[in-house]
């Protein structure tokens, strides 16, 4: 990681594996980064460290789930600063997970199950937040009868679905690996 083009570890464990890294920026400027990886204790999953706007850390990293997990996303809720960790857990076939935090970084509830349809691999592609803190998740998958699609969840700011898991790329079939999402101040969001 780097401010003003002053290069840092956002990890203070150094032993093993870190790697992947996501960041998403508050509007004071800190920040939050995620990655996957070896931490403290010699413990593999998601790792999380807060930072303010000068690149210091604002405390140690904290394990946001252990386990074969990856890819990691951090979206950050664009006023109140709250944020929302998604990645990839592989428990024999992949599936996506997050967890929403606080603005002060305190765990908002447990991690929970993102994709509906769990057979095959399900993998994390984006994560989008709206000004009411509303949240979507989007992933590459096999569910709903197509072998792999572009699928999603939107829910709602205290991370209840707001809706049954959706297909993004509808009547296209054939393979879609990857996709983007951005909220609209309507509270309707786009996918490219």
């Amino acid at each position: 990681a780097g401010v003003g083009g002053t290069e840092f570890a956002g990890n203070s464990y150094t032993t093993g594996s870190q790697r992947r890294p996501s960041v998403a920026r508050r509007q004071d400027g800190s920040f939050v980064v995620a990655w996957v990886g070896e931490g403290p204790g010699a413990v593999d999953g998601i790792w999380k460290r807060e930072f303010n706007a000068a690149g210091v850390p604002a405390g140690v990293e904290t394990l946001v789930e252990a386990g074969v997990n990856d890819v990691p996303i951090v979206g950050m809720h664009p006023t109140d600063d709250s944020y929302v960790i998604g990645w990839n857990r592989n428990d024999g076939d992949l599936d996506v997970r997050a967890r929403r935090y606080s603005a002060a970084g305190a765990p908002l509830a447990a991690a929970f199950d993102v994709n509906a349809s769990t057979a095959g691999v399900q993998a994390i592609g984006h994560l989008a937040v709206d000004a009411d803190g509303d949240f979507v998740i989007l992933y590459a998958g096999e569910g709903q009868g197509d072998s792999t699609g572009i699928l999603g969840q939107l829910y709602d700011s205290s991370g209840v679905p707001v809706s049954p898991e959706f297909w993004v790329n509808g009547a296209i079939t054939g393979t879609a690996y990857a996709a983007n999402a951005a909220f609209l101040p309507s509270g309707e969001f786009l996918v490219a």
